[in-house]
């Protein structure tokens, strides 16, 4: 594949105002392959991880932002720089890594954006830039942004007490059983009981609220209870000299 024939301009994403090439062209090419980076890099996550949102909808747009582009470089008679990023980029191997990604991309799209502006002249030309900035603050930055705290979350919750083999898990559920009993007995204050919590994870203890363990520790509580009040009441008649056969 060809080279672009200013290819250190366009990887330095810097204005040389002594570059014989204008400064015009610079900004139009800069922008343009920006957009070509952006547009490859997330077309590599759908080859990875198949046909997902948002990046399916980011990937037409960033296909849309270089068109946009290159009809403004065609008006000005500037030479369309090659796209040769599909063989330059390597993509991480998660999904959050390339959410992650795509967040840092953006954040550099915008910051770039406002350095092109610094230089650029004419009115199309900054309405041009303005425009594809504000597409990657309020979309393409929010976007990615909430991706990785959604995989964050998940990623989060999926290592969490899900790794326990059945023995941690029974050891587990024995210890909640046996919260509950002390519970209903009364021989845990507020210190011990936060203290034994403190041992669940919120996953864990939810999961049991939310399933059978949950029923099983309130009906270990009843159960002692009615026990106890049975107790209490054996004894009473026992005291009364009642016989309750």
């Amino acid at each position: 594949m060809k080279e672009n024939f200013d290819q250190e301009l366009l990887s330095s994403k810097k204005i040389d105002t002594k570059h014989s090439e204008p400064i015009l062209h610079q900004i139009l090419r800069i922008a343009v392959y920006d957009e070509y980076f952006a547009y490859e890099a997330y077309s590599k996550v759908l080859e990875q991880f198949g046909a997902i949102e948002p990046f399916v909808q980011i990937v037409e747009n960033e296909k849309n932002h270089y068109v946009f582009l290159i009809k403004l470089l065609e008006k000005y008679q500037v030479p369309v720089p090659i796209n040769d990023w599909a063989l330059k980029i390597t993509m991480p191997q998660s999904l959050l890594e390339c959410a992650e990604l795509g967040v840092a991309s953006e954040i550099n799209n915008i910051r770039l954006y406002d350095y092109l502006l610094e230089f650029a002249e004419e009115d199309d030309v900054k309405d041009a830039l303005y425009f594809l900035q504000a597409a990657s603050y309020n979309y393409h930055l929010p976007t990615f942004r909430a991706l990785v705290s959604k995989l964050f979350n998940e990623e989060e919750t999926s290592t969490q007490d899900f790794s326990l083999n059945q023995d941690d898990l029974l050891a587990k559920l024995q210890q909640f059983q046996e919260l509950g009993i002390s519970l209903a007995n009364g021989e845990l204050d507020q210190d011990k009981l936060t203290k034994l919590l403190s041992t669940f994870s919120p996953s864990f203890l939810g999961g049991l609220v939310l399933g059978g363990a949950g029923s099983f520790f309130a009906s270990s509580m009843i159960k002692t209870s009615e026990e106890e009040q049975k107790e209490d009441n054996d004894e009473d008649a026992s005291e009364q000299g009642i016989d309750k056969n």
